[in-house]
């Protein structure tokens, strides 16, 4: 699991000209790390200022699903893109390549993300 150093991190990213970061979340838990599901403009507390770098905090991850049976993962999604909806917000996940792959280890997953993609898209 990769780990956030704030405010490093956000300002490497600034000085490397990159505007948009989509690693902010949990990699153990479902929620929203940021506590929104709306993309935002990242605040630097140091200078007191609005930054151009776009946080677009994800909710759910493959690490998150993998434990849980496969009717309690997609009800857990669906609860999650259900209230994202409600509130016009964005919905984004974290899924490892490994997870998608055709291995059947990971048939479970893969069958995860299929819905995910096909529920999100109603």
């Amino acid at each position: 699991m990769e780990v956030l150093r704030f405010p490093i991190c956000y300002l490497n990213i600034l000085n490397s000209g990159i505007t948009s970061d989509y690693s902010m979340g949990y990699g153990n838990v479902p929620g929203f790390r940021a506590g929104t599901c709306t993309p935002f403009n990242w605040y630097d507390l140091q200078l007191e200022k609005v930054t151009p770098l776009v946080v677009h905090s994800y909710c759910l991850t493959d690490h998150d699903l993998q434990f849980l049976s496969r009717e309690a993962a997609t009800e857990k999604i669906h609860q999650y893109i259900d209230a994202i909806k409600v509130v016009n917000g964005t919905f984004y996940s974290s899924w490892s390549l490994k997870s998608l792959s055709d291995h059947p280890k990971y048939k479970k997953l893969k069958l995860l993300f299929i819905e995910t993609l096909n529920y999100a898209g109603n």
